[in-house]
């Protein structure tokens, strides 16, 4: 991958840079956090794309490739101490929660 251009789509969690300069020099062509932004360059051939599996789109002419399923993330949330949370900030965290859950426990 690091011969080929290189569409970096990341949310924050994963330093995809970082880690690609293990195996060389990486020709980033585009580094953004919207997926959608960072399609076209994708589908008009301009490079291959690395994204964490949150950015799967079901039902595109993508290909995905797997690299690997040992890749460990944090999931932190931080606020301030005696802070009692509201009812949708409390919901906002369980679905946060479930759609972590979901997304690592359908991974190959």
């Amino acid at each position: 991958m690091i011969k080929y251009p290189i569409i970096i789509v990341e949310n924050g969690c994963l330093p995809y840079a970082e880690m690609l300069k293990k195996y060389g020099d990486p020709n980033i062509l585009v580094h953004s956090d919207i997926f959608a932004s960072s399609s076209d360059f994708i589908t008009k051939g301009f490079g291959v794309a690395l994204a964490s599996s949150f950015f799967i789109i079901p039902d595109t002419d993508f290909v995905y490739i797997p690299i690997s399923n040992n890749i460990k993330v944090s999931l932190g949330l931080v606020w301030r101490e005696n802070y009692n949370l509201d009812l949708i900030q409390q919901q906002f965290i369980n679905f946060c929660i479930g759609a972590f859950k979901k997304k690592t426990s359908n991974l190959p």
